[in-house]
């Protein structure tokens, strides 16, 4: 036994003065008043008492003072605290909880999380006092919530303030901190309260499994996958790829809602039977950054877990790019660059062409270049219009009604085209170098060339468009485009599908150290640019934003449902079989609350007898 509240010896010498104090009280009994009698022999008669009733008095005396002796001796003792042990009360525990997004679902009073509590909570009251004890949260990684300590109710605060984490719990992470933690001490333990989700509690000897949420409901239809990328043709609509799964047992009806910039883009409706997992891709979408798909079950069912009826998307951008056009007019040409948005067109006239060096690409249209182009250049020549040294490819004559009829299907700028049947009047007869690329052609001469002149690359087009139907056809403009992106080396920047707990990079200039981090709640972060990408581990789903010299850039992050958002591991799945209630001793091991309430009882029995002279 050992005393909490104070010492063995204190303990003993208050209980002296204790008991000392309560005789000395009742040896010091009250002096009897004298009354005057009008016949004193009749009360001597009615007060006389026998030998053996004066005996009796002085044993009912007795009673009371041994009552008022226990009835103090009960309270000293429970001022003392005394601990009853087993001998093994300072050995440490470990409490971890499963704190990962499938935590969130809902049970019967609550959520798995709220369970959990519980049951850490049960752990807790259940320890000795002055054991020591520590709770971390688990999910992606271990996240130590207090410092091995024996005070609990710093460990009980922190059981309270667990939150639910977004990536899926780490069964690794978890056994190899409980056995770093461990190592070397006798005894010590280490209990993991999870729902069993995504991990398999049996492949673990170092943990005691405390399985929650087996009672709840295990309906549950989940969005496990967004995808969005740019219509080829019209950079400025959308497809999207949605994937929902029922993991229930009964068939499903959910309301799908897409969610641009803020604003419904398109809304469906959908059936599911159980266990079924259906993919739609939904076309013409308008959002310009962010993406959202959300589900609510129009069956009246209740969904067991909500967190997962969401899910986010990046929308793929196009770099801005500047492009410098000398032409003596062309509106064809204006016309099919300006359909992208992201592509910051200017215009010169031959006797007035600014320095190319400001400009991502620049097109010569039917124009002369006044000196060799270091910039990534477009030429559209004409046999009679275009000539001179500077040109890469300059015109050895000319080819009357060429044809498209041998192409390279798998080039860069012939991405979606098909131009064999495109009518030409006449081209520009082109003699390419050996290291040059003929893209398409007929026999007698090439119609469109790429190659490499004073380190930058160029494309030549080798006819007028306006002596052709090229321009009257929806390959035009994508033939324009496909050229300066190919210039340009530019595309669409397409991030993979992004997870919690998974290390994300984002393009930044090399420039910069740092970048800015927003989380989704709002919170702030510095991190590193590390060459040329900002580098962050996400653990909140949602929309992450990185602010640079560049622009900010926002990043959907997404749990992975599909591992998720499964029921909960059944009880007989547990590493050691082990139920809360065994972590907690059959008897109290702090009795001074019995004590206190003995010492009550003792007062109501004195109250009791004192009243009926029993003890008087």
């Amino acid at each position: 036994m050992e005393w909490l509240g104070l010492s063995a010896g204190l303990e003993a010498l208050l209980a002296l003065g204790t008991a000392s104090m309560v005789v000395a009280l009742y040896l010091l009994r009250p002096r009897r008043r004298r009354v005057r009698v009008p016949f004193v022999a009749l009360w001597r008669e009615v007060s006389a008492n026998t030998r053996s009733e004066r005996l009796l008095s002085k044993r009912v005396h007795l009673w009371s003072v041994l009552l008022a002796l226990l009835i103090a001796l009960a309270l000293v003792a429970a001022i003392g605290d005394p601990r009853f042990g087993d001998g093994n009360s300072k050995h440490p525990v470990l409490i971890l909880v499963d704190t990962s997004a499938s935590m969130a679902a809902r049970t019967g009073k609550g959520t798995r999380l709220d369970e959990a509590k519980a049951a850490a909570r049960k752990i807790l009251r259940g320890l000795d006092p002055g054991t020591p004890a520590l709770v971390a949260s688990v999910s992606a990684t271990v996240v130590p919530e207090t410092p091995l300590s024996d005070e609990h109710a710093l460990l009980f605060a922190a059981i309270d303030d667990l939150r639910v984490d977004g990536p899926a719990v780490s069964l690794d992470r978890a056994t190899s901190f409980a056995k770093a933690r461990l190592d070397g001490v006798d005894d010590g333990r280490a209990f993991f309260i999870t729902d069993g989700v995504n991990v398999d509690l049996r492949t673990t000897t170092a943990l005691t499994a405390i399985p929650v949420g087996g009672a709840g409901s295990r309906e549950n239809v989940a969005v496990t996958a967004l995808g969005a990328r740019r219509h080829p043709l019209d950079p400025s609509r959308l497809e999207a790829m949605v994937t929902l799964w029922n993991s229930g047992t009964r068939p499903r009806k959910v309301a799908l809602t897409l969610v641009g910039d803020g604003r419904v883009v398109d809304t469906a409706s959908m059936q599911l039977s159980p266990g079924e997992r259906t993919t739609r891709v939904l076309p013409n979408l308008v959002a310009e950054r962010e993406l959202e798909a959300r589900i609510e079950a129009t069956d009246g069912i209740q969904d067991t877990l909500r967190a997962d009826d969401i899910a986010y998307a990046s929308v793929p951008r196009r770099r801005p790019i500047r492009v410098l056009a000398v032409t003596h007019g062309n509106l064809y040409l204006e016309a099919a660059l300006l359909l992208d948005g992201t592509i910051e067109l200017e215009t010169a006239s031959p006797a007035d062409i600014p320095s190319t060096a400001a400009f991502d690409a620049v097109i010569f249209d039917r124009v002369s270049p006044p000196a060799p182009s270091t910039t990534p250049a477009l030429y559209i020549v004409s046999p009679e219009e275009t000539t001179g040294a500077n040109f890469p490819l300059s015109p050895q004559g000319e080819v009357p009604r060429p044809r498209f009829d041998r192409t390279l299907r798998d080039h860069p700028l012939l991405a979606w085209l098909r131009l064999g049947d495109v009518n030409v009047a006449r081209a520009a007869l082109l003699k390419p170098d050996a290291a040059d690329t003929v893209v398409a052609g007929d026999a007698r001469g090439a119609l469109l060339v790429t190659g490499t002149r004073n380190g930058a690359p160029f494309v030549t087009l080798a006819f007028d468009v306006r002596e052709s139907d090229l321009p009257l056809r929806v390959a035009w403009p994508v033939l324009m485009l496909n050229a300066v992106d190919y210039l340009t080396e530019r595309t669409v920047e397409e991030l993979p599908t992004v997870h919690t707990g998974e290390r994300v990079r984002v393009p930044a200039s090399t420039g910069e150290a740092t970048a800015e981090w927003t989380t989704p709640s709002g919170t702030r972060h510095a991190v590193p640019v590390i060459e040329g990408a900002a580098e962050f581990v996400p653990t909140e789903a949602g929309f992450h934003r990185i602010g640079a010299s560049q622009g900010e850039r926002s990043v959907g992050v997404n749990v992975d449902w599909e591992s998720e958002s499964g029921a909960p591991a059944p009880r007989n799945a547990t590493a050691a079989g082990a139920e809360v209630a065994s972590t907690a001793p059959s008897w109290p091991t702090r009795p001074w609350p019995w004590l206190a309430g003995f010492a009550l009882l003792l007062c109501l029995v004195e109250w009791w007898t004192h009243h009926r002279r029993l003890t008087v």
